[in-house]
C-alpha cells in the first residue's frame, strides 16, 4: 500500500482542524445559552444558523458564539416564540440528568448514599452534573471489561505510527532523482534531520 499523497494528507488535516473548530464554536454557544440542550439536531441547527447569517453554505464556515449572538439579535424567532433551535429550561435539563444518574447508581449505592449523592449534585451547575453522568457511564462501561480488553482499547486509541516515527514522512510524489539532487545541495543536513537516514536510503533505493 502506497503512502497518501501530499494533497490527501493536507485535505485530511484540514477536515480534522475544521471539525475541531466547529466543536469549539458549538461548545461556546452551548455554554453561553444553557437553555439549548446539547444534541445532534441542535448541532446541525447551530451550524446552519451561523452559516446563513454570514451568507455562506452550511459546512463552509465553523459556528461561533459571536456569529450566533448576532443572528439571535437579528432574528428573535431563533430562540423566541416558534423557535428554530430546540430549547429547554436549564433546571429541567438538570433534573433529567439527575434522574439519569439516579437510575445509573440505583443498586450500586445504598439508598442513603444515593440520596446524598443526588442532593450534593443538585447544588452543582448543569455542566458539572453532565460531567458526573459521563464519568459514571464511562466507569460502568470499563467495569464490564477485563484488564486485557481495556489495554487493547487504549492501544487501539493511540495514533498509528509510521515506520520512520518520530521523523516526518517524505512526500509520496518525490522521486529518487529529485531526492538525490536535494542531498547534493545545502538542504542535505535538513533532510537528514527531518526524515532520517533510513527513510532517505529506502527512497533512493526504491524500498517502500
Amino acid at each position: 500500500m502506497g503512502f497518501p499523497t501530499k494533497a490527501e494528507v493536507e485535505a485530511k488535516a484540514h477536515a480534522i482542524a475544521f471539525e475541531a473548530e466547529c466543536a469549539r464554536g458549538r461548545d461556546e454557544i452551548y455554554r453561553a445559552y444553557l437553555i439549548i440542550p446539547r444534541n445532534e439536531a441542535n448541532n446541525g441547527m447551530l451550524d446552519e444558523i451561523c452559516a446563513t447569517f454570514l451568507g455562506v453554505g452550511k459546512g463552509e464556515i465553523a459556528p461561533s458564539l459571536s456569529t450566533f449572538r448576532s443572528a439571535v439579535e437579528a432574528d428573535s424567532t431563533i430562540l423566541g416564540k416558534g423557535h428554530r433551535v430546540a430549547i429547554e429550561p436549564v433546571e429541567m435539563q438538570k433534573r433529567n440528568v439527575l434522574a439519569d444518574i439516579e437510575k445509573l447508581l440505583t443498586g450500586i449505592m445504598t439508598p442513603f448514599d444515593l440520596r446524598t449523592e443526588i442532593k450534593k449534585l443538585s447544588f452543582q451547575s448543569l455542566e458539572q452534573v453532565r460531567a458526573r453522568r459521563e464519568q459514571i457511564v464511562e466507569r460502568q462501561r470499563l467495569d464490564k471489561m477485563s484488564v486485557t480488553q481495556i489495554r487493547e482499547e487504549q492501544k487501539a486509541a493511540q495514533p498509528k505510527q509510521h515506520r520512520y516515527f518520530p521523523h516526518e514522512l517524505l512526500p509520496a510524489e518525490m522521486t529518487a532523482d529529485e531526492l538525490k539532487k536535494i542531498l547534493r545541495s545545502y538542504r542535505a543536513n535538513e533532510f537528514l534531520r527531518r526524515f532520517s537516514a533510513a527513510q532517505l536510503d529506502d527512497r533512493l533505493f526504491g524500498r517502500g
